[in-house]
């Protein structure tokens, strides 16, 4: 398992990569509804290809307007991320239910602080109180989407096969497209 993948992913909406490592990683995975583009960002690092940030590249990204919105949106990106973490070898077991569980009790205190300050639109950082509310939600999505994982892998085994060819090959990233 190679540690640095989570950490380390280029998402959809800013993602840019050239047409050879394309094909020579293959297509995306379309089961994944939110996480593909994390998905494939680590098959893009297991076949040999750095990531680089390009601070030239601008994306316009309309952000969800009511807190309702960022809630929904982070808890519909959570509960891939077990999935993927097992399909990359991570280890998925009750102990790391039970540590997530207890980091969103040492999460929520935060809220308690930022309500007041979005209330009487107090800026506090990158959006306060709404970062927090996307944040919540994604840990309950995660939550969820391990519990899901836990349950039901006692009944099958939930590992994926990857649908892009020699991940372990490395791939000629100075082609030209």
């Amino acid at each position: 398992m190679h540690h640095y993948l989570c950490s380390t992913t280029a998402f959809g909406c800013n993602m840019g990569l050239r047409r050879s490592l394309y094909e020579a990683i293959g297509e995306l995975d379309e089961s994944l509804i939110c996480a593909w583009d994390m998905d494939y960002s680590w098959k893009v690092q297991l076949a040999g290809t750095e990531l680089h940030f390009v601070p030239e590249a601008v994306v316009h990204y309309r952000l969800r307007h009511t807190l309702k919105a960022l809630y929904r949106q982070g808890k519909n990106w959570g509960p891939e991320l077990p999935l993927l973490q097992q399909r990359y070898g991570m280890k998925m077991d009750w102990s790391i239910f039970r540590n997530h569980l207890l980091g969103m009790l040492k999460y929520l205190p935060g809220g308690v602080k930022l309500l007041p300050m979005s209330i009487f639109r107090i800026r506090r950082g990158r959006g306060g109180f709404a970062w927090w509310i996307w944040g919540l939600g994604y840990s309950l999505g995660y939550a969820q989407g391990l519990l899901d994982l836990l349950l039901h892998s006692s009944q099958s085994d939930l590992s994926f096969e990857s649908n892009a060819p020699g991940l372990n090959e490395p791939v000629d990233t100075k082609a030209n497209p």
